[in-house]
């Protein structure tokens, strides 16, 4: 039998709020709007989350997720309209969330689900950003959208818009020998660095969690 995933606290760095829980949840809100909103954004956005899964069912995981995130993208929207110095707030939102043996992602924005083994990264989720869209309709080539100055230009965001087309996948556990990383999008350099820390020693910190 499946536990229940319970409510939890946000642990937030600036904009970033991160969470992560031993029976496996972890997310990532990457908030955006100036310093004060977007912190703002982020928590609202793990606390509604957490809120949500804690009353799920035994019904289908992946329709769980999909109804957290449209929770959390009401719950900012209606937090910015009453709060003039909110709006337009938003952030990220990334979820990993295991269970059955396998690991479900549930992701909005340019935060990022790696897969670390044997030293190389193999990403799981999509950038929702201009540069991103760019890249995959083939006008632009990896290197062009690596030094693009419209990384930070998202087509996607919680908060922003009414309407979310939100990315799911269902994907094999990590397997031994292998780290989940969610990261955000500052961190997207360092991560393709060869020396940075997760490629030394797997656990850069908060956002990471390593399968053995």
């Amino acid at each position: 039998m499946e536990k229940r995933i319970p409510a939890c606290n946000a642990a937030t760095t600036r904009t970033v709020s991160i969470s992560t829980l031993a029976n496996g949840l972890f997310i990532v809100a990457d908030g955006m709007g100036g310093h004060a909103a977007g912190e703002v954004a982020s928590r609202l956005a793990i606390e509604t989350v957490c809120t949500a899964l804690a009353k799920r069912n035994a019904a289908d995981l992946n329709l769980w997720l999909g109804k957290a995130m449209r929770a959390a993208n009401a719950e900012i929207r209606q937090a910015a309209e009453v709060n003039p110095a909110w709006h337009k707030m938003g952030t990220t939102l990334t979820i990993l969330a295991l269970s059955d043996n396998q690991a479900r992602l549930a992701h909005i924005g340019d935060s990022r689900l790696y897969r670390l083994r044997n030293k190389e990264l193999q990403q799981f989720s999509e950038d929702h950003s201009l540069v991103a869209e760019q890249l995959r309709m083939g006008i632009v080539t990896a290197e062009d959208a690596r030094r693009s100055n419209l990384g930070n230009l998202l087509t996607q965001a919680v908060g922003i818009t009414t309407e979310l087309d939100i990315c799911k996948k269902t994907i094999p556990l990590f397997g031994p020998g292998s780290t989940a990383a969610v990261q955000r999008r500052a961190d997207h350099d360092a991560g393709r660095r060869r020396d940075c820390p997760l490629f030394e020693s797997g656990h850069p910190g908060p956002g990471l969690c390593r399968f053995n």
